[in-house]
């Protein structure tokens, strides 16, 4: 490795983050994360519907279900 020699001093040059290239490929993922965004917060929005299945823990409900046998219990929490 000692014998290697450069008939230059080798430069490795970065970018400017205002270059307009740079520019451009900020915005183009912005709006690509913008618009990935959409269906999940209408997805979101939809599953807040159900929020209080959600919080159910099963093993307490089917507890509950077994005690008491009654069928009626689905409606628990509300739906």
């Amino acid at each position: 490795m000692e014998a290697i020699s450069w008939a230059f001093k080798p430069v490795l040059e970065s970018i400017h983050p205002q270059e307009s290239q740079v520019l451009a490929l900020r915005e183009s993922i912005a709006s690509t994360l913008t618009a990935a965004l959409t269906p999940v917060r209408q997805y979101i929005a939809k599953a807040q519907a159900y929020e209080t299945w959600l919080a159910v823990d099963p093993t307490a409900y089917v507890d509950a279900l077994q005690v008491s046998n009654d069928i009626h219990l689905v409606l628990l929490c509300g739906a």
